[in-house]
């Protein structure tokens, strides 16, 4: 590995360690005050408690940061493909994160919160579990990431990102030849 692309790896890792950091840095003094507003200045028989499910949600966004930048950065990969399936992997990996954690605030802040009895036929149930109808609509979404991630891989659509990105710097910067620049073989059809 050459000293400029080390150097960029590391300034990247750096940054994204660094932004974590004020993240949290931030989070934490404003929960405290949320949490102190709802408890003291909230006036009696006003709903209270907010604070806590905006300080979930929240700290769902900083954990899948903080999971991102201490597990799944990119630190092992020797070449740009084992980059490319790791950074793929890692997507993945951080939306599934996510997605379980705002499901599981969704589901509890349903069932707390809600004001009705517990439904008998299927279609109340549907009604009143009103967090079931995200889980569906964004766990496919989660499936097809996965299925590209680690079935499908994106072979074609690397092949295709590759032909876009020598268009656009024919075009944009008036580079001749870009795929030699590049050292990218774009005739080849064969896996790497």
């Amino acid at each position: 590995m050459n000293v400029v692309r080390a150097y960029a790896r590391a300034k990247a890792l750096v940054g994204l360690r660094f932004r974590f950091i004020v993240h949290v840095a931030v989070y934490i003094p404003v929960v405290v005050l949320m949490l102190f507003v709802d408890r003291f200045l909230t006036p009696p028989g006003e709903p209270s408690g907010w604070a806590w499910i905006a300080a979930w949600a929240w700290g769902i966004g900083v954990a899948t940061h903080g999971v991102g930048v201490t597990l799944l950065a990119d630190i092992h990969s020797k070449t740009p493909l084992q980059a490319l399936l790791r950074d793929r992997r890692s997507a993945f990996l951080l939306h599934l994160f996510a997605y379980v954690n705002t499901v599981i605030l969704m589901a509890t802040v349903n069932l707390i919160e809600s004001p009705l009895p517990r439904p008998e036929r299927l279609i109340d149930a549907l009604l009143y579990y009103w967090f079931i109808w995200p889980t569906l609509f964004w766990g496919i979404g989660v499936f097809y990431h996965w299925f590209f991630s680690y079935l499908l891989r994106g072979w074609r659509v690397k092949k295709l990102k590759q032909r876009w990105t020598l268009k656009v710097m024919r075009e944009i910067d008036g580079v001749d030849r870009p795929e030699k620049l590049a050292g990218i073989d774009v005739r080849s059809k064969q896996r790497r």
